[in-house]
């Protein structure tokens, strides 16, 4: 699967796996999701 950051609209279709990280050096939180078409990685500043 290809890693895209450009954010949830880039792949369309149910997620087969959804998982919300905090980072602990920046506060941010990092959200992942996997599809059958492939993974988006989005990046929220807190």
């Amino acid at each position: 699967m290809a890693e895209d950051t450009l954010g949830f609209d880039s792949l369309q279709g149910p997620a087969t796996s959804v998982t919300i990280e905090l980072d602990p050096e920046t506060g941010g939180i990092r959200i992942r999701r996997e599809t059958a078409l492939g993974t988006v990685t989005e990046y929220v500043d807190r």
